[in-house]
């Protein structure tokens, strides 16, 4: 029976820029250049004749045929690893299933992607941005990489980086708008990552403040 395949490493690079909603982590992830993936995602473009991808400076967002392809590409991948994998038994190359942070991923754990791939040239990492805790729990995935500690039935959590966080401010706006004290954080407003929203009032609580009335 013949098969209308698009190129395949075309289609390894678009799903992996597509998950990992980037073409730096993507081509980290696959240990090859920015431009190698670019090239490769406008390649599959043009076979299909129309855009996978919305691009604006550095951000990548998938079209609506984009999203709809990655959600069979994903799986038809997963399910090829698989079969392989069993196929070649304990001497071909293994799959470890990385859950983590999408900006931990970015800038602390792709960039050691091929150091690793060079000592461990038998594994492969698949590499998943995460969304929510609960939602990747019940994934198979073989490590979940996450802030804080984790206590789950079933899951051993160990720890192995520490992280300090502190609040900064522009120097200039500390011209403009005096801050001799913890209270005077009143004047001004609080930012923070959504994902890390306890911050603020765990830090206010520290020096005394309600957190409530001190933003």
């Amino acid at each position: 029976m013949f098969r209308r395949l698009p190129p395949l490493n075309a289609v390894r690079a678009f799903e992996a820029s597509a998950r990992l909603k980037s073409f730096t982590a993507a081509a980290g992830e696959l240990g090859v250049t920015h431009g190698a993936i670019s090239r490769q995602v406008r390649n599959l473009e043009g076979w299909f004749g129309f855009a996978l991808f919305l691009r604006s400076n550095r951000k990548v967002t998938l079209t609506t045929e984009g999203q709809e392809y990655l959600d069979e590409v994903s799986a038809v991948l997963d399910k090829l690893s698989v079969a392989t994998e069993r196929l070649t038994g304990p001497r071909g190359v293994k799959v470890l299933r990385v859950c983590a942070p999408e900006t931990f991923s970015v800038r602390w754990l792709i960039p050691r992607l091929s150091a690793l791939a060079r000592a461990h040239p038998n594994i492969e990492i698949r590499l998943r941005p995460m969304v929510t805790l609960d939602e990747h729990l019940t994934d198979s995935f073989d490590v979940v990489i996450r802030r804080g500690e984790m206590e789950r039935p079933g899951f051993k959590s160990t720890p192995f980086l520490r992280e300090t966080c502190t609040p900064v401010i522009s120097p200039r706006l500390l011209q403009q708008v005096p801050l001799d004290t913890p209270r005077a954080l009143r004047n001004h407003t609080l930012l923070n990552a959504e994902s890390l929203d306890h911050l603020w009032p765990s830090w206010l609580r520290s020096v005394g403040l309600n957190a409530r009335k001190a933003s």
